[in-house]
């Protein structure tokens, strides 16, 4: 097996992408952030729309605040 994960085809993260988008239309959430792990390594990682005026990434923290 090889220490290091192939990548994803253009077309993979083309409809990765993709389901980013629909997904967090549909879920009607501010942003969202998704990754593909292979063998315990990220091979790739995304974010939609925008969190303070950046694009989501792995370092952003999302948390509710209670109602009241």
């Amino acid at each position: 097996m090889s220490s290091i994960p192939a990548p994803l085809l253009p077309e993979t993260r083309r409809a990765l992408v993709h389901r980013l988008a629909t997904g967090q239309v549909a879920g009607r959430a501010p942003s969202v952030v998704a990754a593909v792990v292979r063998d315990g390594r990220p091979v790739w990682q995304g974010g939609w729309d925008t969190v303070d005026g950046q694009v989501p990434d792995d370092d952003v923290q999302y948390w509710r605040t209670p109602p009241g």
